[in-house]
């Protein structure tokens, strides 16, 4: 994944897998 993607995936409340860890970075994005 791209950083820019990273940033569109964050801002509609979907994390990057690859850079947050999986479930952990999910549920991280969903509750930040």
């Amino acid at each position: 994944m791209n950083r820019s993607e990273q940033s569109l995936g964050a801002q509609n409340c979907l994390p990057p897998y690859s850079a947050s860890g999986g479930l952990r970075g999910n549920l991280f994005y969903l509750d930040y």
